[in-house]
């Protein structure tokens, strides 16, 4: 029988197809930096609200965390959307709550005062090797410690979150006062604003045992050696989740299941970190919606109903609050008419 020559062709392909796939790429040797854990810690990260809740727990949630990467809807056929470049992938943070305060007292102020800010929210976040510090050069004045992520944080990585907004009665009395008195820009009452802070339900307790990661040059995405960005971080992550820094097998599992990042596994594992995200509560979008500093509810009620996360039992409750204040403003119309 004579085999055509575009059969033949075909079947060439195929076969140096084939052998291509089943040859194994040879990954580069791990990166000989000196590195080690810090113990488990909290940092604080500053987000204002913008368009859409966008920032918002709520909206970070259905993107399975935080991260300047976007994916598709979520429980969307497709995870992933490519690599993102470093520089959409890191983030900055600080190192406690009072700093955060004054982070997203700045942002409210920055933002014309509290009548034209949009709501600002402060994260609490458990290190990883996800997180490293970075060193600050002694010659910066007043320079405070620096904390890097890399791809992203998970929402499990998330322990509990807290907003500052314009309607806040403590915000707006430092603020006039402020402004009357051509007062500091920072007034020392920032530090003790009350704040309600929302635990995350979500957040997994294992994050624990680890901190963030320790002996990684702050100029590793500078010194390139003929690699991409995305080589190197690549390359930062299969570090971060080896034995060299987790000997513990059981431990490195563990971490790599939290990190949903292990490249023995999927040697292909690429960017965004983040792959899964979780659907959005209608109930609770609509509530996120509603101006609640026109319902006397207590604060742990608002920060839940504003931020898009909310259990049923405090649905129940914000739905009742929101009627009894329709009631009562409508006896009050009802008295004004008689």
């Amino acid at each position: 029988m004579i085999v055509s020559k575009a059969v033949w062709l075909i079947t060439c392909w195929l076969w140096h197809t084939a052998v291509v796939e089943a040859t194994p790429t040879t990954p580069r040797p791990l990166p000989a930096y000196p590195v080690s854990m810090a113990q488990h810690g909290k940092i604080y990260l500053v987000v204002r609200e913008g368009p859409e809740n966008l920032g918002s727990p709520g909206y970070f949630r259905s993107q399975g965390g935080i991260s300047q990467a976007l994916l598709h809807a979520p429980r969307a056929s497709e995870h992933s959307i490519g690599a993102q470049d470093l520089a959409g992938v890191e983030m900055l943070f600080e190192a406690d709550d009072i700093f955060a305060r004054r982070d997203a007292w700045m942002e409210i102020v920055n933002q014309g005062g509290p009548d034209h800010a949009q709501r600002v929210w402060i994260y609490c976040i458990a290190t990883g090797p996800n997180l490293r510090p970075v060193e600050v050069p002694d010659a910066l004045p007043n320079a405070r410690p620096v904390t890097r992520v890399l791809g992203g944080l998970p929402w499990s990585q998330i322990v509990r979150w807290t907003a500052l907004e314009g309607h806040n009665a403590q915000v707006r009395d430092l603020f006039q006062h402020m402004v009357e008195n051509d007062g500091p820009v920072l007034p020392a009452g920032v530090d003790n604003i009350e704040l309600s802070w929302m635990h995350n339900d979500d957040y997994n307790p294992a994050w624990q045992a680890y901190g963030a990661v320790l002996g990684i040059p702050p100029d590793v995405f500078e010194n390139l050696e003929g690699l991409t960005e995305h080589d190197v971080a690549r390359d930062l992550m299969r570090l971060v989740t080896s034995s060299r820094l987790v000997p513990d097998e059981q431990s490195r599992q563990v971490l790599r299941g939290l990190l949903d990042w292990d490249m023995d596994a999927e040697p292909e594992r690429d960017f965004p970190l983040l792959r899964y995200g979780q659907p959005t509560m209608l109930e609770a979008a609509a509530l996120s919606r509603i101006p609640w500093e026109r319902v006397q509810i207590p604060p742990s009620l608002q920060v839940a109903v504003v931020s898009g996360v909310i259990a049923v039992g405090q649905c129940s409750a914000a739905l009742d609050a929101v009627r009894k204040t329709f009631e009562k403003g409508s006896k009050g119309r009802r008295g004004v008419a008689s």
